[in-house]
This record gives C-alpha cells, structure tokens and sequence, in this order.
C-alpha cells in the first residue's frame, strides 16, 4: 500500500496546479457552485431551504445530486470553523466572491480527495483476497490513478466523481471480501441496512447508477442462489431498501416538497432524443477511438479488464457481469450526450467502470507476466503513457491543449477539443520543449515559486512562472502542503485495516 500512497503522490504534484488554488480556488462557476450550495445549506443549518446559497439559479434549488455534499460535510464542518472564528462573510451568506477562497470550500476539496484515496485503499484490500499484493498495487495504479480519475481529484475536486469512485469501491471491497471463502459472510440486517444507506448515496450522488444501486445489494447478500428461496435473504433485502428507502426520502423527496423542483427535466431532454442503430454504432466507435476523448487514449485499461473479465475464468465472475450489464444505462447516457460530458474524457464511464474491472484487470496483469514474463512491463508502461500523458497535458496551454466552446463531433456545441490526443503526440515528436513546459506546471513551478520567495531571489524568476504565481501567499503554501500531506496521513491512519494476506 505504500506503494499506492506513492503514486498518488506523485500524481498529486504533476496534476495539481496551486496557481488554480490561488487564483479560483479550483472552483469553476458551472456545477460546481450546486455541489458546494447543497453542503453549505447543510453546514450552516439552512438545509432544505437555499434562501443563502450561491448557485446558478433556473431552479429553486441546485440541479445537481446532493450525495456529494452529504459525503463531503463533515470535512466542510470542521473547515468552517475557521470561517466562523475569523467571522467570514460566508458564514452569514454565500456569495460567488467569498466562496473562492474560504476555509469551508477547501474542506470540500480535501473531501474529494479523502474518498478518492480511501476509495483506491479498498480496491487494493479488495483485490489482495485473490491475488498478491504486486498484482493489486499495479492494478489500483494502472487502473484508478492512469485513467482520468485523478484530474477529478486534484484539478475539479468540487464534483461528483471522487465520490461516486468511493461508493462503486466499497461495494466491489464489500463483494471481493465476503465472497471470498476465508471470509464469514456480513451479519444480518444491520449490514443489510447499511448497504442500502450505501445505495441510496450512490442514486443521490448520480442518478445515472440507479440499477447499480438496486443490483449492489443482491449480488453481496446472495452467497447462492438457493438464498433466493429463504425468507431471511428477502428480511435482508427488505432492511437494505429501507435503508435506501431512508437516504432517498430524507434527501430528494423531502427538500422536494418543502421546495417543489423540476432538476433533472433537462437531462430528459437530451436521453429521450430519437436515435437509430446506426448513430448507436457511430457513437459507441467514437467513444472507442475517437482523438478527442476516446477510451483508447484516455481509458486503455477499462478495455483491457473488460476483456479480461470475459475471457477470463475467475470467482465472482458471473456477479461482475450482472453489475455491468447494469451499467448499460451509464453508456447509454454517454452515447445519448453526444459528447464527453462538458469536461475531461467520458466521466458518465470511468468513475464506475474502474472500480468494477479492477479484479480483472489484475487477473489479466498475472496472466499475462506469466506467459511472456518481464516483457510485459514495457507493455503496461506503454499502454500507461497514453491515458498519463493525456492527463497531464489537459489544458496545458491555450492553443493546442485548450478547452474551448465550439461543435463536436455529432454536431453538438459545447466545451471540448475535437483532436486533443493528436495535438499531445504531435506537440511530443515536434517541439518536445513546450510539452516539458506544459508537464512541469504544477508542483515544479510551485517550487521553484517557493524558493525563490525563500531567498528572496523573486526577479530571477521565469516568466513562465511569475505569470501564474504573481505574489506568495502563505495561506496557500499551508493549504498545499495539507494536500501533499494527506495521502501520507490517510496512510498512517488505514495501514492496519486492510487484510493480513
């Protein structure tokens, strides 16, 4: 696991980019503004009313899903604190300029990033069960640290996916573990219970995992099929709906009546369009090998832990085919939005899709070195260096590696980059400098910031550098070295947890 914490690490110093703190608070004024209002509301004590939230208004209340923000208080709570004993503004009222920069967002942000690493612990623990402790660490690193997650991490923390990666992880730990014959399976109704408060997070975080949510339960509480026949199994189940039954009351159909809203009418809009077989066809290809966002380039090891999880034999197998086919309704969703989404690579997939495939995926690794021995590092390493390199150019610059508003593919407007990979392989055979300069971004520039504010050496500074670091902030240093810090921390708290194997 130390491994683990390693990598993430060191994703966190390329990715991350403290200028984007310092600037915006790594906050962008589209969704992310819903997310916050729903756990400021809570923080505060306004909840369910979102009379003193800030937050894009065609609704009464945010359109976006409020699981986030219930995962997320806590960490807000004890951040805001400080807002509280400071006397910030954003104490008595929220507003798009004391949001940015408050103690109670960065707890948001550091939310995200405990649920994500959390997340990656229990796909390691998980997957130990069946394999040994090399195939998981590569499998938790190919799979949830080389594939996009990480930009949803460390560059758009106040969203979704972290989230939703936690929740699919701790039913795949909760499956891999007690399927696993060493195992004694879960207590009754009390664990019964909890899955389902489980569950109804996952519908609240986004509504996309619906038949995820249902299936869950099932596939952990039914050891065999003849438990199908047992009033107990059915008592269980019974005690998970209810807990799912708890969450979805309390958190939409509650608020819903006190503040009645129409918030996902135009997600309908854009599922329920009229399409053929053909277009299915197209689409399904782009978002294979398309050069904007395709799996290929952004998501290699989905693809590879799909085929593994077919072709292969292995325990929990039939389970792990039951849960994907209830993720036809998150491909559909992605075929249907005609583009990737509004943001970086197919984020209706991935959050998922890797917690789900990550026991293949680690099959496939063993498989694999056993046949052609050392040779398949350099493969893994080779496949790797796509999705990577595609991570850490995405917005780069504002020319080739930029996000702009214009048609896409499928004659659909909105924010993308129509031919983003190529423009990365081009940039990296042709002028190899500027892509250095594109990598180096993050941690490097914020350190050579650092230093040269240390021996006051502040005009020998590139220009590179001083356009996006300006002045030094304290305040920010303290809050980046919180974050560099935290995977070590979260570490040192977990390390015992995990299995004995």
């Amino acid at each position: 696991m130390k491994k683990i914490v390693f990598w993430i690490f060191i994703f966190s110093f390329f990715l991350l980019r403290p200028f984007e703190l310092q600037q915006k608070g790594m906050f962008y004024p589209t969704d992310d503004y819903g997310y916050f209002a729903h756990a400021s509301a809570m923080v505060f004590g306004q909840f369910p009313s979102y009379e003193k939230e800030y937050f894009m208004r065609p609704t009464r209340t945010p359109l976006t899903g409020i699981g986030p923000a219930i995962m997320a208080s806590p960490f807000v709570f004890v951040f805001s604190l400080i807002d509280r004993v400071s006397g910030a503004d954003i104490v008595k009222q929220r507003a798009a300029e004391n949001i940015i920069h408050s103690w109670s967002l960065f707890g948001f942000i550091m939310a995200s990033q405990f649920y994500f690493i959390l997340g990656c612990f229990l796909l390691y623990w998980g997957v130990c069960f069946y394999t040994s402790r090399r195939y998981a660490v590569l499998s938790v690193v190919f799979m949830a640290l080389c594939q996009g997650m990480p930009i949803y991490v460390f560059r758009r923390p106040i969203n979704s996916h972290s989230f939703e990666f936690f929740l699919q992880s701790l039913f795949v730990f909760f499956s891999l573990k007690y399927y696993n014959p060493r195992e004694i399976k879960p207590p009754g109704y009390l664990f019964s219970f909890g899955l389902g408060i489980i569950a109804g997070l996952m519908v609240l975080t986004r509504y996309n995992n619906i038949a995820l949510a249902a299936v869950w339960p099932f596939i952990i509480l039914c050891a065999r099929l003849t438990d199908l026949k047992r009033r107990n199994f059915w008592a269980r189940i019974s005690a998970a709906g209810v807990g799912a039954g708890v969450m979805i009351f309390l958190f939409m159909i509650l608020p819903n009546v006190y503040i009645p809203s129409s918030r996902i009418a135009r997600v309908g809009d854009a599922l329920l369009q009229s399409a053929g077989p053909i277009f299915f066809m197209r689409r399904i290809l782009h978002i294979l090998d398309g050069i904007d966002w395709g799996l290929l380039y952004t998501a290699p090891f989905i693809l590879i832990g799909l085929f593994a999880a077919i072709l292969l034999r292995f325990p929990l197998k039939k389970r792990l085919l039951i849960c994907l086919l209830a993720m036809a309704i998150n491909l559909y969703v992605a075929i249907m939005w005609r583009t990737q989404g509004g943001y970086y690579a197919y984020r209706f997939l991935f959050p998922s899709a890797i917690p789900l495939l990550i026991y293949p995926l680690a099959l496939g690794l063993e498989r694999l070195e056993t046949i052609v021995g050392r040779h398949a590092r350099k493969i893994w390493l080779l496949i790797a260096a796509f999705p990577v390199l595609s991570m850490l150019c995405f917005l780069g610059n504002g020319d080739n590696l930029g996000f702009w508003s214009a048609e896409q593919y499928f004659g659909v407007p909105g924010p993308g980059n129509n031919t983003f990979q190529m423009e990365i392989w081009e940039m990296l055979l042709f002028t190899p400098g500027q892509l250095i300069l594109v990598l180096i971004q993050g941690g490097i520039f914020y350190l050579i910031h650092v230093f040269c504010v240390m021996f006051e050496c502040v005009r020998a500074l590139p220009n590179a550098v001083y356009v996006r670091y300006p002045v030094f902030s304290g305040l920010i240093f303290l809050k980046i070295c919180m974050m560099y810090a935290w995977p070590f921390l979260l570490y040192w708290l977990f390390k015992q947890r995990g299995p004995s194997r």
